[in-house]
C-alpha cells in the first residue's frame, strides 16, 4: 500500500491497554480454575477489541475518522456549489476519485468488521492463516465460553469482593454496585435472585448477531462491485439496496457496529471503547491553499502525458 502520509497527519491509534491481575488466591471466588480460564480468555478478548493493530477499536476509529474527513470535504464542496466564489473550486476528476475511494474504503472496512468467514472453520494451521478479527468472531467466541462468565468471575476477577463489607471504600462500593447491576442485565436476573454461579444469557448475544445482519448489504456491494466484477446476469438479480450505498446507510452501519462493540466492551469487559479521535493538530490546515501555481500545473500535465506515453508502450510489438 502506498502511504506517504506524515505521521502527525494520521489519526492517533488507541494506546494498548495493559491488563494487570492480582493473584487468583486473593480473589473472592469459589471456583478458582474457572476464574483462571476466564482471565485467560478475557486477555484474548482484550486483544481482539483493543490491543491489536487490527483490533475492533482500531477498525472503528478508522471508519469514523475517514467518514468525518469526507463530511468536511463534502461540506466545502456544498458551500462552493451553493455560494460560488472567485478562486474556489474543485477538480471534477479528483473529486470523483475521492468519492469512489471513500465508498471503497468504507464498504470494505464495514465488510471486514462484520466478517463471518472463519466462524465455523475447524482449528488447524491452515485455517489459522485465514483467521480474522471481527465482531461476529468475538460474539461467537464469547458464546462458546459463556460458562466462564459467571457472576463471581465477572464481579471478583481482579480482587473486588463479591459482597460489600463495612470497610469497603467508596470506589469499591461504586464498582461493586455497577458490576452487579450490569450482570443483572446480562443474566436477566432480579437483585434478590443473584447467585455466584449464574451465567449471562446467550440470547443477548444472538440479539447482536441479528443487529450485525442488518449490515449484510455491504457484503454484497463489496463482493459484486469492488472485490469482484459481477457479470450483468448477476447484477440484474440484485435489489436497488444491493447495488449502491448512501451516506445515511453508512452511518446507520457505523451506529450498529459501534453500539454492539460498546456493549461488549463496557458490559462484558468493563471497558470503554474509543470513537472519533480528537486531532492533535489543525485538521483544516492547508485547505485554504491552492494545490499549485501555473508552473506546477504545467509539470503535473507533463506527468499525465508521460504516463499516457508509457501506456501506449505497453502494446505488444507487431512482428
Amino acid at each position: 500500500m502506498v502511504n506517504n502520509m506524515p505521521e502527525k497527519r494520521k489519526p492517533k491509534k488507541p494506546v494498548n491497554r495493559k491488563i494487570k491481575y492480582c493473584k487468583i488466591n486473593d480473589c473472592d471466588v469459589i471456583d478458582k480454575e474457572s476464574l483462571r480460564k476466564f482471565r485467560k480468555k478475557r486477555v484474548h478478548w482484550f486483544k481482539w477489541l483493543y490491543n491489536d493493530l487490527n483490533s475492533i477499536e482500531n477498525q472503528i476509529v478508522s471508519l469514523v475518522w475517514d467518514y468525518g474527513i469526507f463530511l468536511v470535504v463534502n461540506e466545502l464542496r456544498r458551500l462552493a456549489e451553493d455560494n460560488p466564489k472567485s478562486g474556489i473550486g474543485f477538480n471534477s476528476d479528483i473529486i470523483d476519485f475521492f468519492d469512489r475511494s471513500f465508498v471503497t474504503m468504507q464498504t470494505v472496512g464495514i465488510r471486514r468488521i462484520i466478517d463471518k468467514s472463519s466462524l465455523n472453520e475447524k482449528k488447524n494451521k491452515e485455517n489459522e492463516k485465514r483467521a480474522v478479527i471481527s465482531l461476529p468472531k468475538i460474539i461467537q467466541d464469547i458464546s462458546n465460553h459463556i460458562d466462564l462468565i459467571t457472576r463471581e468471575n465477572y464481579i471478583c476477577y481482579n480482587g473486588l469482593p463479591y459482597e460489600l463489607t463495612p470497610e469497603s471504600d467508596d470506589l469499591n462500593k461504586l464498582l461493586h454496585n455497577e458490576r452487579h447491576k450490569n450482570f443483572d442485565l446480562l443474566a436477566a436476573t432480579e437483585p434478590g435472585m443473584r447467585s455466584r454461579g449464574e451465567f449471562i444469557k446467550v440470547d443477548i448475544l444472538y440479539k447482536f448477531k441479528k443487529e450485525i445482519d442488518k449490515c449484510e448489504n455491504v457484503k454484497t456491494i463489496v463482493d459484486k462491485f469492488i472485490a469482484h466484477a459481477a457479470a450483468p446476469e448477476t447484477i440484474k438479480l440484485l435489489s436497488a439496496e444491493e447495488k449502491s450505498v448512501t451516506l445515511a446507510q453508512l452511518k446507520s452501519y457505523h451506529i450498529i457496529i459501534y453500539q454492539v462493540a460498546r456493549f461488549i466492551s463496557y458490559n462484558i469487559l468493563s471497558e470503554a471503547i474509543g470513537g472519533l479521535p480528537v486531532p492533535q493538530y489543525n485538521l483544516l490546515e492547508n485547505l485554504d491553499k491552492k494545490w499549485g501555481d501555473k508552473e506546477d500545473l504545467e509539470q503535473a500535465q507533463e506527468k499525465w502525458d508521460e504516463f499516457g506515453e508509457e501506456i501506449r508502450g505497453w502494446q505488444f510489438s507487431s512482428h
